[in-house]
């Protein structure tokens, strides 16, 4: 009896190990400018969680580990270069931390996690975040965030974007558009979506 509760507790070990490397659940990260209807679309997913996935748990940019983020905002003054690499820093630390105590295991139980915008949205639009236009920390800490498993990208002409959100001028979403396509361009898990449609 012995050997079989030890020969029990090897496998269940293993098929432990084998869910962590290899889970069933997915991290779901949606992109775009804002007045596309990203909350929306975020919100009728979890309201009606997709199958098989067992349920849906969502984020705002960032996990969260830290204290929350500040409110953000092109009207607030950019911080300066020590400051945004310290922040960019900070993100860092908080998705790896993050993605092991909190995403992970929840994709291991087969989970959906969906992230309303995700690091890469420092890229697109720096003054959202306080940051200069120049972001080559950015870039250079890029590789090290865990990466979603599935793009989604909400797209719409300029001027339909701008009339919802009067904050955008059709300039500056013609713009974020552009480097949205440009930042995942190469990528095979990316979903454009029309934002126009229900």
């Amino acid at each position: 009896r012995q050997r079989f509760r030890v020969l029990d507790w090897l496998y269940e070990a293993r098929a432990r190990v084998r869910d962590w490397i290899s889970p069933s659940g997915l991290l779901l990260a949606c992109l775009g400018p804002v007045g596309v209807g990203k909350a929306s679309l975020i919100a009728a997913l979890k309201e009606r969680p997709l199958a098989p996935f067992r349920g849906v748990h969502t984020m705002e940019l960032r996990p969260k580990i830290f204290r929350a983020a500040s409110q953000e905002g092109t009207a607030q003054r950019p911080r300066g270069r020590l400051a945004t690499a310290a922040k960019l820093l900070m993100f860092a630390l908080d998705y790896w931390l993050g993605y092991c105590w909190q995403i992970r295991p929840r994709l291991v139980r087969t989970m959906l996690v969906v992230s309303n915008r995700y690091y890469d949205d420092v890229l697109v639009d720096p003054s959202r975040y306080r940051m200069r236009r120049s972001v080559a920390v950015a870039r250079a800490i890029l590789p090290w965030i865990p990466r979603p498993d599935l793009w989604l990208v909400l797209d719409a002409p300029s001027d339909v974007i701008s009339s919802r959100n009067a904050e955008l001028s059709a300039e500056e979403s013609s713009r974020q558009r552009g480097e949205y396509r440009r930042l995942l361009r190469g990528y095979e898990n990316v979903v454009v979506l029309d934002a126009r449609e229900p």
